[in-house]
């Protein structure tokens, strides 16, 4: 459904289709109302579009409040609110800084255009994550919703013939879109094991194995569509300096990959308090507690917890 959206909107800014003139425009009317209930949509709007880009900052915020008291919880999610609405709201309480925004004009319609390269790209790696959970049959349906959706929401002559096509387009779009949703996910995509071959699948069985015979362990759980974990396994864990390190120490590695949602990982994750990823754990050889690293990895970080392991 995001990968819709963000291709819908991109092809909106580019002048395929206006959002709002149809089913799919849905969302878009409601910001458009006047007084608090339009303010209120446009904010929603708002957080569902930017929450994706805000993760690995507000990831430890997130993690920290699930965890707290109701009022606490209730207290950080009010301060990520009013971060999130700081910028609409100093405009109306500080009306100078209004006359400090550039005029309309013509360089809005090229800016539309330039802002729906972001849009289709976010798009792009959205699918690519579809691909990943629900294989090629989940993405060939989600791509053929979005093809349906992108022909429904298109600019045509008001005629009641095209209206009924249109609504034939949505509705048959809409469908396909949640399909996959009622697939099980076997039947989608097959089980997968770690990508790398320096990796092997995390399971509690082979930690305990491997904890057994005095040797030290490092966990990566992580998912395709967690950005800080393909950032971190890309720029630290892979490279030739970790793997050195890695393979100096007889460090067995192992991957827990969540991006199916596998219950044994979620499990194991609350175990460190933690209710997403990423979570990094070493493990040392002399059978002691597992060292939890940072949400952001640096080489320096990750050979030190290593050479820490082996004493």
């Amino acid at each position: 459904a995001l990968a819709t959206l963000m291709l819908l909107l991109g092809l909106a800014m580019l002048g395929w289709a206006q959002i709002g003139m149809s089913m799919m425009g849905m969302g878009q009317g409601l910001t458009q109302q006047s007084g608090l209930r339009g303010a209120f949509f446009t904010g929603v709007l708002a957080v569902v579009v930017a929450s994706p880009c805000t993760a690995p900052f507000m990831g430890g915020a997130l993690g920290y409040a699930v965890l707290q008291p109701t009022p606490i919880a209730l207290g950080i999610f009010a301060a990520l609110g009013f971060g999130l609405a700081a910028p609409f709201a100093l405009l109306p309480w500080v009306p100078a800084l209004a006359q400090r925004l550039p005029k309309p004009g013509a360089w809005m319609e090229t800016l539309k255009h330039v802002m729906a390269l972001p849009l289709l790209l976010t798009a792009v790696w959205l699918y690519w994550v579809l691909w990943r959970q629900a294989g090629s049959v989940g993405l060939g349906l989600g791509l053929l919703a979005a093809i349906l959706l992108a022909l429904g929401s298109r600019q045509t002559p008001t005629q009641p013939a095209r209206k009924t096509v249109k609504r034939v387009l949505l509705i048959t779009g809409c469908v396909l879109l949640v399909t996959p949703a009622f697939v099980p996910a076997e039947l989608l995509a097959p089980n997968k094991t770690a990508a790398d071959e320096h990796w092997t699948a995390w399971s509690e069985a082979t930690l305990a194995q491997a904890r057994a015979s005095n040797q030290i362990v490092f966990v990566d759980f992580t998912a395709d569509w967690c950005l800080s974990c393909i950032a971190n396994e890309r720029a630290v864990l892979a490279s030739d300096e970790i793997k050195s390190a890695f393979s100096t120490s007889n460090t067995l590695l192992l991957k827990a990959d969540w991006t199916q949602y596998d219950p044994a990982i979620t499990a194991a994750l609350a175990k460190f308090g933690r209710n997403g990823v990423p979570l990094y754990l070493v493990y040392p050889a002399n059978g002691g507690d597992a060292q939890v690293l940072p949400q952001i990895l640096t080489r320096k970080i990750v050979s030190h917890a290593i050479e820490q392991a082996q004493h």
